[in-house]
């Protein structure tokens, strides 16, 4: 405006000013369930991500749906040999590359952890089949107890409930186990001295859809950043599907998806 007399040390101080406070509230927004509605559920399709599915639409993924998909799913074959953890190294075998090459999962780091990790993909990439992949291999380590959680209720895990030591199928559910595996952590924090053992195995929580958890609650975002960061030297290992690795997905936290992927993706 060519009726400003400019002065630095006004004008610049506010020009600062209102990119510091410009970068909070879009930064805020870009997790905001209300932006969401506006960019998303009103906009034209064009406009909206395949993945993003509002609760009142017809799109939805049902249970039962969900059900019948994981039915075809168990009755193809799937060639697996048997478990391939090592010990000296903590690795496990996933699948190979498209060039052949061996594709590793560090389930542990020996004498010094458990591994976290992040399975992203959309929906039908086999994520819930690498999860089962996982768990089979840590029960089989004798090195781990198992935790299974799916809020969205979607999948049919009933053929873990006589292996795992806790189990979640709702929201409700899948955040009183992150809450209770919190616990577990400062348990073993306090005691000190913990070494991965069949005496003391680890606690391997899987969770599916997390973003959804996520997303939802706030104090479940800060409680799974606390396992995150805390968990791994004392036994307690969290491994969770998302759609993709948008920040979005985890709450909005970057501290949470960089503690999750730090070995594993």
């Amino acid at each position: 405006d060519p009726q400003v007399n400019y002065d630095p040390r006004i004008h610049n101080w506010r020009l600062e000013f209102n990119i510091r406070s410009y970068r909070e509230l879009l930064s805020a927004a870009e997790t905001s369930e209300a932006a969401l509605r506006i960019f998303g559920d009103q906009a034209p399709r064009i406009r909206r991500p395949a993945e993003v599915i509002f609760p009142d639409e017809k799109s939805s993924w049902s249970l039962d749906e969900a059900k019948r998909s994981y039915s075809t799913l168990i009755q193809r074959k799937i060639e697996y040999q048997e478990p391939t953890f090592d010990a000296t190294t903590g690795l496990i075998r996933v699948g190979e590359y498209a060039d052949g090459a061996i594709c590793h999962w560090q389930l542990l780091r020996p004498g010094e952890g458990v591994c976290h990790g992040v399975i992203a993909g959309g929906r039908r990439t086999g994520k819930t089949n690498m999860l089962q992949l996982l768990r089979v291999e840590a029960l089989s380590s004798g090195l781990f107890c198992l935790v299974v959680s799916d809020p969205t209720g979607q999948h049919d895990f009933s053929v873990w409930q006589g292996s795992a030591y806790g189990y979640a199928d709702n929201t409700e559910s899948a955040i009183r186990l992150l809450h209770a595996t919190a616990q577990i952590v400062k348990g073993r924090q306090e005691i000190g001295n913990y070494e991965l053992s069949a005496a003391t195995p680890g606690v391997l929580v899987t969770m599916e859809n997390a973003h959804t958890v996520f997303s939802y609650s706030s104090s479940a975002a800060d409680v799974a950043e606390f396992i995150a960061d805390n968990g791994e030297s004392v036994g307690v290992s969290l491994i969770v599907t998302v759609p993709d690795l948008n920040i979005a997905r985890f709450g909005g936290r970057s501290s949470l998806r960089a503690a999750l992927q730090r070995y594993n993706t």
